[in-house]
């Protein structure tokens, strides 16, 4: 019979790799947020649902994640449940805009001699 000290470290990662992969999909559908009714008519907002993940399994999927194929295909299907390209299709229509590297208003005298002050302790 073999022990975990027979295995090379490559073969011990590759099937740890290959369970969290299978119950990645039990562990997703357990912490999906349940269904809730829209408290405001203003707003359209719907409930995500993605993994929330800590620790070893963070690390792991993120790992998991960097894998060409399988991760490629576990953030598209993670987009998919959540209506991602809904925001990809808003942000095409934003074009015209340009990000603000300034603010908008520019600052009081008093607060702009105290930003420069600050700024040159650095």
């Amino acid at each position: 019979m073999a022990t975990p000290s027979d295995f090379e470290v490559p073969t011990l990662a590759l099937v740890l790799i290959i369970t969290t992969v299978a119950t990645l999909p039990l562990v997703y559908k357990a912490l999906a947020p349940s269904k809730t009714e829209q408290s405001s008519p203003v707003m359209d907002l719907k409930a995500i649902q993605a993994p929330r993940l800590t620790g070893l399994a963070l690390s792991l999927f993120a790992k998991v994640t960097r894998i060409p194929i399988l991760g490629k295909f576990i953030l598209q299907s993670i987009k998919n449940d959540n209506d991602f390209q809904h925001v990809r299709d808003f942000a095409a229509t934003l074009t015209h805009l340009v990000p603000l590297y300034l603010p908008m208003q520019p600052p009081s005298a008093e607060v702009l001699a105290e930003h420069t002050q600050l700024a040159a302790s650095f």
